[in-house]
């Protein structure tokens, strides 16, 4: 076709009516011969491009300068291969959806092709946004592990949407379509125990409410038990009947996981401030009480903002018993809760006496918990004290009956071996052993009973413990037979000042029970680790000593040598019957 033939080809169109309609249509306009040439374009092309009709018949319609033009996905080849109308973006931001069809001749064949062009700029922003957002929203529920579906009401059919969502690492069962979904997943263990009820009613009754919003436990992939939460919504058709339901299900087992281990510990310090003497916590790096109640401030007379160090003294000075006082001190002052949490202890114990209610001691349980607080990474402290008092009373009664002799109170026999085995090891510290019982005893007992004898018994103990260091282990091994180990002495001769002491002070006429009974007794002696290092071994030393002192005519102590040859001691005469 030469360049004359659009001219002509316009010049030939009898009727100014349609000539008029084409130039003036609103939409862009084309005729394009089969060479892809301009053959017209009406006023509204030529506003689009412009460029006059006259410059542009004739020419290639690529100068329409869209991403598309002069491609194999322009306009006219996508018609021809039959696809759907393209979509032309321009340098300018505008869009339009560009419709072929063809132009025949008078017999029936192709002459050229008509485009249509129609602006979508606005609808083509719209797709884009809802593109934008669509994909926002698959990110979405990649990331939270979110799984659409819906189930048919009519035929209880559940599709699931997983595709593109990358769940690799979730939990559910990624069939696209599950028939029959209730006995179905019911038949293969799917739905745990617990709850069964609340799946059937989401399957049977979803279809009477608005929305739902359950969880529920169900087994993964993986074949563990699964905290699930499902939220849905009822779709209904135009009459109002329930077709469908439309939900997500999304895995929520860590948050279960930190519900349940949040209501423990809950249940946890409520039973801990239940019978909790009191409660304070402070800031151990800048030795400040940050929480106290103001009952116990007061009973300590400590004022708003003291420090630590002032609460912990005031409180061991007047509030915990002396025998413990020491060791209370130096677990719970601030230096040593420091070192202990840079030790790698995250938590500090004691059991120990202090001032109760009604001016009573009391045993109480002091749990000191440290942690890093942030923003500082402050080194504090949450101290609890917990009223122990009847269990440990019911403990120690229970220990002592174990450990004591049942008629004199005294250590038995197996409490003196550990408390001794504990003493000497590791220790070259110079200690003695004594072996000592009541001379003639037997014949107290076949003269008086046995009754008054254990009432001896009792009185020689009474009357032996006074005369020893708070220190000193005193134990009734049976019968009369009596063992005493003093710890740490600084010579040998203070152990025979004692035992000459104590052979002067039990030798007498002892009133009881209407009765004046003369008694006396005989001591041995072994000194640890000369004579022994273990209590076996003194416990025979001291009593071959005693065997000699007895030996010897009795109401003496006598002192263990290994050759035999001992030196002994005889007490004076026995004081007067008055």
């Amino acid at each position: 076709m030469d360049r004359d033939k659009p001219v002509a080809f316009w010049a030939d169109m009898d009727n100014e009516f349609y000539k008029h309609v084409l130039y003036s249509m609103e939409n862009p306009f084309f005729i394009i011969d089969t060479d892809f040439r301009l053959l017209f374009l009406n006023r509204a092309s030529e506003q689009l491009l412009g460029l006059t009709l006259e410059e542009c018949v004739g020419r290639p319609c690529s100068i329409c300068s869209t991403p598309l033009c002069g491609t194999d996905d322009c306009c006219i080849r996508r018609y021809l291969r039959g696809e759907a109308p393209a979509v032309q973006h321009r340098p300018d931001g505008r869009a339009f959806r560009v419709s072929i069809s063809d132009l025949l001749g008078p017999g029936g064949d192709r002459i050229a092709f008509l485009s249509l062009s129609t602006e979508v700029t606005e609808l083509a922003r719209t797709q884009e946004r809802l593109a934008a957002s669509e994909e926002r929203y698959q990110l979405a529920l990649q990331q939270t592990g979110t799984m659409m579906w819906e189930y048919d009401l009519s035929s209880r059919r559940l599709r699931q949407f997983s595709e593109g969502q990358a769940l690799e690492n979730s939990p559910f069962d990624r069939r696209a379509v599950i028939d029959d979904v209730e006995a179905t997943l019911l038949r293969e263990g799917v739905i745990h125990p617990d709850s069964i009820s609340a799946f059937q009613r989401l399957m049977r009754q979803g279809g009477d409410l608005s929305a739902v919003d359950t969880a529920l436990q169900i087994r993964g992939l993986d074949g563990d038990w699964h905290w699930v939460s499902i939220h849905a919504n009822r779709v209904q058709d135009a009459e109002g009947e329930p077709m469908r339901i439309v939900g997500t299900t999304r895995d929520i087992t860590r948050e279960k996981l930190l519900e349940q281990r949040s209501a423990q510990e809950q249940q946890y310090r409520a039973a801990m401030f239940s019978n909790a003497v009191c409660t304070y916590e402070a800031n151990l790096t800048q030795d400040k009480v940050m929480q106290i109640s103001s009952s116990w401030a007061d009973q300590l007379g400590l004022l708003p903002g003291c420090s630590y160090s002032q609460l912990v003294g005031t409180a061991v000075n007047l509030l915990v018993h002396p025998d413990h006082r020491e060791e209370m001190f130096g677990k719970f002052n601030r230096k040593a809760l420091l070192d202990a949490f840079a030790d790698g202890q995250r938590e500090v114990r004691l059991d120990y006496l202090r001032l109760g209610p009604e001016e009573k001691m009391i045993w109480v349980h002091c749990t000191a918990t440290l942690i890093q607080a942030p923003p500082g990474n402050d080194v504090c402290c949450f101290i609890h004290m917990q009223d122990i008092d009847r269990q440990m009373r019911q403990e120690l009664a229970l220990r002592s009956k174990a450990e004591r002799d049942p008629l004199t109170g005294l250590y038995n026999r197996s409490t003196a071996r550990r408390l001794v085995e504990q003493a000497l090891r590791g220790t070259a510290t110079l200690c003695a052993a004594f072996m000592m019982d009541i001379d003639n005893f037997k014949n107290i007992n076949d003269t008086f009973g046995h009754q008054f004898g254990d009432e001896v018994l009792v009185n020689f103990a009474s009357r032996l413990s006074s005369m020893l260091r708070k220190g000193d282990i005193l134990a009734r091994l049976g019968g009369d037979e009596f063992f005493v180990f003093l710890y740490g002495i600084p010579h040998r001769e203070l152990a025979f000042k004692k035992a000459d002491q104590i052979c002067r002070t039990l030798h007498g006429v002892y009133p009881i029970r209407g009765v004046r009974c003369e008694l006396s007794c005989s001591v041995g002696i072994a000194f640890a680790p000369e004579d022994g290092a273990d209590f076996k071994t003194l416990y025979q030393h001291s009593d071959a000593a005693l065997y000699q002192a007895k030996a010897l005519g009795k109401n003496r102590w006598h002192l263990y040598e290994e050759k035999g040859t001992a030196a002994g001691e005889q007490m004076g005469s026995p004081p007067s019957a008055e």
